[in-house]
């Protein structure tokens, strides 16, 4: 039974994993950078500053920090060390058939994956604190192309981003549980001016990686 999974998963993996689009990959390449998600990280920590009470706000990027460290420590100091998968990208067997960008190939072992528990931790918290059902949906959308990346690039199989996503998710809704318990709010706090903005903010993200990548063309 695990043969099997684990063979499905490697054969989804391969199948997600490339392309024959050279500027695809230019945009998977930046997507996949934490740097592509500095301007939408600054808009938000403007938004929370201008919607949230002193203590509240100081309470988000709490949960907000506590929610990436337990990820990211989970994924690196207890998982990898502990299964140690190889990457698609790493694995001697695999390796030659996975299709790389500029070479990037990650660490040695992938399970589970950060990225994905990373940016779905923080994607569940906004969602909770948006609550605006559009917005929400261009929110978890941002980790799922995160999560897609990864798959791309082939510095994890589909297994990993899956685990990796639903630990994310646990931690996300954690978190907005203590945020709700010690903040006291629960209703929505973002003006529709903010949450119009955050969705700029987001789109304006997408766009400045199209642009990057068509810029490394010239």
């Amino acid at each position: 039974m695990l043969d099997n999974i684990l063979t499905w998963d490697r054969e989804a993996t391969l199948f997600i994993n490339g392309s024959d689009n050279v500027y695809f990959d230019q945009i998977i390449y930046y997507a996949t950078s934490t740097w592509s998600w500095v301007p939408l990280g600054v808009v938000l920590l403007w938004l929370l500053w201008k919607n949230l009470s002193p203590s509240q706000f100081g309470l988000a990027i709490l949960c907000l920090s506590v929610a990436v460290i337990i990820s990211n420590e989970l994924s690196s100091s207890v998982f990898k060390p502990l299964f140690q998968r190889w990457r698609p990208t790493q694995d001697p067997v695999y390796m030659y058939m996975v299709d790389v960008v500029h070479n990037y190939r990650g660490g040695r072992f992938g399970f589970f994956s950060a990225h994905a528990s990373n940016t779905f931790s923080v994607a569940i918290f906004l969602a909770y604190l948006f609550r605006h059902k559009w917005l929400n949906v261009w929110i978890v959308s941002w980790a799922m192309v995160n999560c897609y990346t990864r798959l791309y690039l082939g510095v994890h199989y589909l297994g990993d981003v899956l685990v990796g996503t639903c630990f994310g998710v646990m931690i996300g809704y954690a978190m907005a549980y203590l945020f709700r318990k010690f903040a006291k709010v629960d209703v929505p706090i973002f003006e529709k001016k903010s949450v119009h903005l955050f969705l700029c903010a987001i789109l304006a993200s997408y766009c400045l990686v199209f642009i990057v990548a068509a810029i490394s063309f010239l």
